[in-house]
């Protein structure tokens, strides 16, 4: 019986940290030229420019694009790196000439965004190895 408050108190610290993790998130909203049609979750979209703005229900991603009438919210896993990131920046994974958003970073801190690989990522990972194109936002 000692063990269950000991480890409810665990419980409850790592749900603490995880939330506060998740609520420093993103930080504003990020804009990008993306020069390629890339997958975003289950959707693809065209070369364009966007805006990516973390929304209030924790980790739901809006990605809006301006020249285009697309407007898609994706479901992201916190992601966190020992050093904050000198720049904003969004990371694909290539296979062929298929581009995956695979990671969003905030410049000025150590938070991002993980984007689950979708069915089809999935399908092509067991036959291809990906190459990373990174595009980088500026300071």
């Amino acid at each position: 019986m000692k063990r269950q408050p000991r480890n409810l108190l665990l419980a409850l610290g790592l749900a603490g940290a995880m939330s506060t993790a998740a609520a420093a998130g993103l930080q504003g909203t990020l804009r990008v030229t993306v020069p390629f049609s890339f997958h975003a979750g289950q959707v693809v979209l065209p070369a364009g420019q966007y805006s990516i703005e973390q929304l209030s229900t924790p980790w739901t991603l809006l990605i809006r694009g301006k020249t285009t009438s697309n407007l898609i919210y994706v479901r992201a896993i916190p992601a966190q790196k020992d050093q904050r990131e000198p720049s904003s920046r969004l990371v694909f994974n290539k296979y062929g000439d298929h581009y995956f958003l695979a990671q969003i970073w905030s410049g000025g801190t150590r938070m991002g965004a993980q984007l689950p690989g979708s069915k089809r990522e999935r399908e092509m990972s067991t036959s291809l190895h990906p190459d990373r194109v990174v595009l980088a936002l500026g300071k």
